[in-house]
């Protein structure tokens, strides 16, 4: 059994958004990224995984396509995959990555900068970003 290795493309076609630390999901502005796959359980040789909001680099934003393309290959429920994405990204960039994905749900968080992406790959939504370390030092501020 050979291994299929994933080869991904990038097009933008939207303007950024102010960077920010608070985000709502920006629908209208939209980019693709298409991935190109070997082979899916489809058998389907492209994914494209539609990038509606990002605040992340392109290298970052191709890993988090890549990973919920292998996620959404090797796993079966939303639990898992989303799992299979936060640990990935703790791997590769450090500790405090958060992933919530599926079909239907809503979100509001604060994420640490240049460390947020709202993508989907057909129905499936996803959000991953890094969460905000609070400090747990006892001592009041000067």
């Amino acid at each position: 059994m050979t291994k299929s290795t994933t080869k991904s493309t990038c097009t933008r076609s939207f303007s950024f958004v102010k960077k920010n630390q608070e985000a709502s999901i920006l629908l209208s502005n939209h980019k693709a990224l298409e991935i190109e796959v070997q082979r899916l359980r489809e058998g389907s040789p492209h994914i494209v995984a539609d990038v509606y909001y990002s605040i992340m680099t392109t290298e970052m934003e191709q890993v988090a396509c890549d990973t919920a393309v292998q996620a959404m290959k090797n796993y079966q429920t939303e639990q898992l995959i989303a799992k299979f994405m936060k640990e990935t990204f703790d791997k590769i960039y450090g500790k405090a990555w958060q992933c919530v994905c599926g079909k239907h749900f809503g979100s509001y968080v604060t994420f640490e900068p240049d460390s947020f992406i709202y993508f989907r790959i057909g129905a499936m939504a996803f959000i991953l970003f890094r969460a905000i370390e609070i400090s747990t030092d006892p001592s009041p501020a000067s």
